[in-house]
């Protein structure tokens, strides 16, 4: 069985599958873009092993591929910084050390996209799980190709500048 992680409850999801969880990693992997886990038990021994990780935060499943309890959680630096919070210690942390740790400006730009980003992961996992998980089409990248075809786009004082710079003054004013 899963144990309790330093971050708490809180920050755990947990799913009863009808199928493994080496499919259930196959999914994720191939339609979500998760970095594939190679069962590997961040947080000691029977405590859950990693199928699959995204976004800092890692699935996992009970040693063995066979079983079908499936849990998400924060990675360990994650959970260390939640649980310096719960514990009353974040004002060991400054909000220069929080961006260099994690990116963001301080304790709640960091729990408020920590939560989002469970609730999203939860959600795959879950569509994962019931075989509703479908790679997403990329609309994006039409977009980005369709954009090279306009006209590109130049400043107003474009011409200017050419002529500054072609004519061997300098635009710089000192």
């Amino acid at each position: 069985m899963f144990g309790i992680y330093p971050a708490g409850i809180l920050w755990v999801r947990r799913f009863i599958s009808a199928i493994n969880a080496a499919e259930i990693r196959e999914r994720l992997v191939n339609k979500a873009s998760f970095t594939a886990g190679t069962l590997i038990e961040p947080f000691g021994k029977g405590r859950g092993a990693v199928i699959a990780s995204h976004q800092g935060f890692l699935v996992m499943v009970e040693t063995d591929l066979k079983d079908t309890d499936i849990i998400v959680v924060p990675d360990v630096q994650l959970q260390n910084l939640l649980w310096s919070m719960n514990s009353g210690f974040s004002s060991q942390w400054s909000d220069r050390e929080i961006k260099l740790l994690t990116g963001h400006s301080g304790w709640d730009d960091l729990l408020q996209d920590s939560n989002r980003k469970l609730a999203f992961i939860s959600n795959m996992v879950e569509q994962a799980i019931d075989g509703r998980l479908l790679k997403p089409q990329s609309s994006e990248s039409q977009q980005h190709i369709e954009s090279f075809t306009e006209e590109p786009w130049i400043p107003a004082d474009y011409d200017n500048l050419v002529l500054i710079t072609e004519g061997g003054g300098s635009p710089c004013v000192h």
